[in-house]
């Protein structure tokens, strides 16, 4: 039986300083390379939009689709509380950038006010599933 020899204790702490620092470089490397691109009048459209839309809605449950100036839908969510959840989206610094995006593109929402919050869950799976309000 061959006896191996152990990997000298500071070998292992030579890699694990090495790995640690690739792990800090990459990570600052995905920190700079996910910050928002400079969408400025954009957001700015999307978001007055959003804030037009809003003083109008009710705080009941429904669906509603986030829809692009070329009529695409871009996202289809639904809420416990519209006027809230549609709010939300204003208040940019607190959203991930993906949402930021969507925020940027949208040129115009639909809304489907329903029941319950469990009929909104319905409506919004089968929205997604068929694309259609």
């Amino acid at each position: 039986m061959a006896l191996v020899d152990p990997i000298p204790s500071a070998m292992c702490r030579a890699d694990a300083g090495k790995l640690s620092d690739r792990i800090i470089a990459m990570e600052q490397s995905r920190k700079s390379s996910s910050a928002p691109a400079d969408l400025g009048p954009k957001m700015a459209a999307g978001v007055a939009v959003i804030d037009t839309l809003l003083k109008t809605l009710p705080g009941k449950p429904g669906v509603y689709r986030m829809i692009n100036a070329g009529g695409e839908v871009l996202y289809v969510g639904k809420a416990k509380s519209l006027k809230k959840r549609i709010a939300s989206y204003t208040r940019l610094a607190r959203q991930p950038v993906r949402t930021r995006r969507v925020v940027a593109e949208t040129a115009s929402m639909e809304f489907v006010i329903t029941h319950t919050e469990a009929e909104a869950l319905l409506r919004g799976a089968l929205k997604v599933r068929r694309r259609t309000l």
